[in-house]
């Protein structure tokens, strides 16, 4: 895959590096300069989802104290991976901030915001979509952080405003199925992962590292005074974790935690 930011242009290319199709995402758009363009593939390689803006946009205020601000026109767009789009949803926000997909393509989520120059974010948008173009559910977060299980039954979302809090969702229908909000903010949230059959969530930011169980309590917490976590992995179960650090890996068991 090969993007042109400017132009709004992907162009997708075979395992040898040769050009399958090129696409142009808004074939009426006069605007030549760079914009937000958000895409990834799904695990398995079939599907690739896209949160892309029109235009670049202009926050509230941008231009002067009482401009209304110029919404980019972010799309929410499914692709095959032989660029063939399936659907796209027009989002009710200025910037596109995000996008994910789930392993096979089921599920896309994606995500975005209005901006006010002096107040800063002030609307939240966030959509669940399956791989029909069906509109599951509309959120009203920005959803920073998300993980969606390997089975596609769960994504775990984690934002920090209007609360820092994290929710693990059921993907077929949407429900939160808990939240958990962190009171006693991390010092910085920096990612989310969930196990295979999603009775695992992790939560870790800098040095700091939450693991909930199915209902969401915490199972397990820890602060790595050390050195800096780099990155967390789950097996498919759940039962073992590996944390990494600046200094060391570790492995850990479901019963020494």
């Amino acid at each position: 895959m090969r993007v042109d930011h400017c132009d709004g242009k992907m162009f997708f290319l075979n395992s040898k590096g040769r050009e399958i199709k090129n696409v142009d995402l808004f074939k009426d758009d006069e605007w030549d300069y760079e914009k937000s363009l958000w895409g990834v593939f799904s695990e398995d390689g079939n599907y690739f989802a896209v949160n892309a803006q029109e235009r670049p946009a202009v926050p509230i205020g941008g231009y002067s104290e009482d401009h209304p601000g110029v919404s980019g026109n972010p799309h929410l767009i499914l692709f095959t991976n032989e660029g063939t789009e399936l659907w796209r949803h027009k989002l009710p926000v200025f910037y596109s901030n995000g996008v994910a997909i789930s392993s096979k393509g089921k599920y896309v989520v994606g995500t975005g915001t209005i901006f006010d120059a002096k107040k800063g974010v002030v609307d939240y948008c966030t959509w669940l979509v399956n791989k029909d173009g069906k509109i599951i559910q509309k959120y009203n977060f920005y959803s920073r952080h998300m993980a969606f299980s390997p089975n596609e039954k769960y994504v775990a979302v984690g934002y920090r405003k209007p609360v820092p809090t994290i929710q693990l969702i059921e993907c077929g229908t949407g429900k939160v199925l808990w939240e958990y909000e962190i009171k006693k903010s991390l010092d910085r949230m920096s990612n989310l992962t969930i196990s295979g059959d999603g009775n695992v969530t992790v939560l870790f930011g800098k040095k700091d590292i939450r693991i909930f169980d199915p209902l969401g309590k915490i199972s397990y917490r820890r602060t790595f005074l050390e050195s800096d976590l780099v990155g967390i992995a789950l097996s498919a179960n759940g039962k073992q974790i590996g944390i990494s650090t600046h200094k060391k890996i570790e492995f850990m068991k479901k019963e020494e935690r």
